[in-house]
């Protein structure tokens, strides 16, 4: 992969301090997470959206190693199952989400 070099600044100077990072066009989840997010927060969940979905990436529970995923590898891959967690929050529906976000794309 294409890396991209970040260095935060530190009294480390030089490559030992230097984060590697994906640059944007290998990291599609980002743009559609932030989509989602932003629309999120115009229907005034930010909060409820940030703690189903953060949960979802970093908790765990859907991971390639999961037992549910030895027959169906989709189980998983976490953004598989956004759309079931952003439809937890109240108020919100993920697919009136991405219709809004295709209708209204420069907001």
């Amino acid at each position: 992969p294409i890396w991209q070099v970040w260095n935060p600044g530190s009294d480390v100077p030089g490559p030992e301090n230097w984060l590697y990072t994906h640059p944007p066009e290998k990291q599609p989840y980002i743009f559609w997470l932030t989509r989602l997010a932003c629309y999120a927060s115009i229907q005034g969940k930010a909060l409820e959206f940030i703690n189903q979905v953060s949960y979802l990436i970093w908790s765990g529970v859907v991971h390639p190693t999961n037992p549910n995923a030895a027959d169906d590898n989709s189980k998983g891959h976490w953004p598989n199952y956004v759309k079931e967690y952003m439809n937890r929050v109240d108020g919100l529906d993920y697919d009136k989400a991405i219709a809004y976000i295709r209708k209204n794309a420069e907001k």
